[in-house]
Parts: C-alpha cells; structure tokens; sequence
C-alpha cells in the first residue's frame, strides 16, 4: 500500500512541475508583447521628442518597431527551443490574453497611460478607422506575424538539427 501512495504523490508532484513550467512559458509569451509594445511606444515618443515634424506618424514608427521586435522574439523563441509546444499553447492562447488586456486597457485605462503601452495597436488611425477596428486589425497583423515566424523557426531548427545530424 504504502508503494502505491509514493508512486502517486510522485506523479502529483511531476505533473505539478510539468505544468508550472507551461505555465511559466504562457506567463513569458503573454508578458513579453506588452513589454515589446511598451518599449516600441516609448522609443517612437522618443523619435517624436527628437524630430516634432513627424506628430502624426509616429503610430506608424511604432509598429514598425513593434514588428520587427516581435519577429525577433518569435523567431528566437521558436527556433532556440528543443521540442515545440502546441499552436495553442504557443502562440494563440497568449495572444487572446492580449487582445484582452488590450481591449480592456482601451476601455478602462486613461488615453495617455494606453498609448504608453499600447500605441503600436492604434497605428491603423492613419488611415482614418477608427480605434477598436485599429486595435483588432493589429492584433490579427500580430497573430499573423507570430504564426509565420513560429513557422519560419521550426524550420529553421529542423534544418539545422539535419545538418548536424
């Protein structure tokens, strides 16, 4: 009796860890867009600060950063792994999380706190839409750009694990 009870607190205990770890890499994926957005934002300000002339693009600056940084993580992120997480896992359930933080953050946080953090997502007002369509355009942009890059990684891993191989 008393073997059997070890071997299931053991598994308890491995599922725990196994689980805390997903759940470390969703906290990253999840924190580390809005990081990205944030930083993208304060230095488009920063572009804004060092030449006025360029007030009304500066949204435009800001999701050029917020792209290539967030091609750059993802690419990092999939190509440096050794096994691949679900679709689900990786990519889409920390960008509904997200869209979530974003939508409620364009609700419920005053305008200027939100384009601190979030301006990349209303670069689409340059073309006159307005900021709820901005922000879901951006964000199916960011999904897009994710799955193509966790794509363009994997292959890239696989390619190299052949070669050395």
């Amino acid at each position: 009796m008393k073997n059997k009870k070890n071997r299931l607190l053991d598994y308890i205990t491995y599922m725990v860890k196994y689980y805390w770890k997903i759940f470390k890499k969703a906290i990253e994926r999840i924190f580390v867009p809005i990081l990205l957005s944030a930083v993208s934002s304060v230095l488009s300000f920063l572009v804004l600060f060092l030449n006025p002339q360029i007030n009304r693009w500066t949204m435009l600056v800001a999701i050029i950063l917020f792209s290539i940084l967030i091609f750059g993580y993802t690419f990092r992120y999939s190509s440096l792994r050794r096994h691949s997480r679900p679709y689900l896992i990786d990519v889409f359930i920390p960008w509904i999380i997200f869209l979530l933080l974003a939508y409620c953050g364009y609700f419920f946080i005053p305008p200027k706190i939100f384009n601190y953090i979030f301006l990349p997502l209303r670069a689409c007002e340059l073309f006159s839409l307005r900021s709820w369509l901005s922000i879901l355009l951006v964000l199916i942009f960011m999904l897009l750009l994710m799955t193509i890059t966790r794509l363009f990684g994997r292959k890239t891993r696989l390619l190299h694990r052949r070669e050395r191989h």
